[in-house]
């Protein structure tokens, strides 16, 4: 039998679907020409799943999300990009 706090959360609005395009920082080990390590970029990456936090700091995305009544709402596969490093958040639902 699910809960009071349990049936809110089977009611809760679904998370946004998002598409996240941000810049992750990118290494050269060892000895390098420093022009050559001049030339290196940020790695462009892209991100897509449930945004469930948005703020000033960081975004919070999780890959796949599960509210069984016997259970509270739980998020599988997250990850937490810097403001700083996205370039753009585009919703898909």
């Amino acid at each position: 039998m699910a809960t009071k706090k349990n049936a809110r959360a089977h009611r809760r609005k679904p998370a946004p679907l998002v598409e996240v395009s941000w810049f992750d920082s990118k290494g050269i080990g060892g000895w390098v020409d420093v022009e050559k390590a001049q030339k290196e970029q940020p790695a462009p990456c892209t991100t897509v799943g449930d945004l469930i936090t948005r703020d000033r700091r960081r975004i919070v995305i999780v890959q796949t999300m599960s509210a069984m009544p016997e259970d509270d709402v739980q998020g599988s596969a997250s990850i937490v990009i810097p403001a700083g490093c996205v370039h753009r958040v585009r919703s898909l639902r």
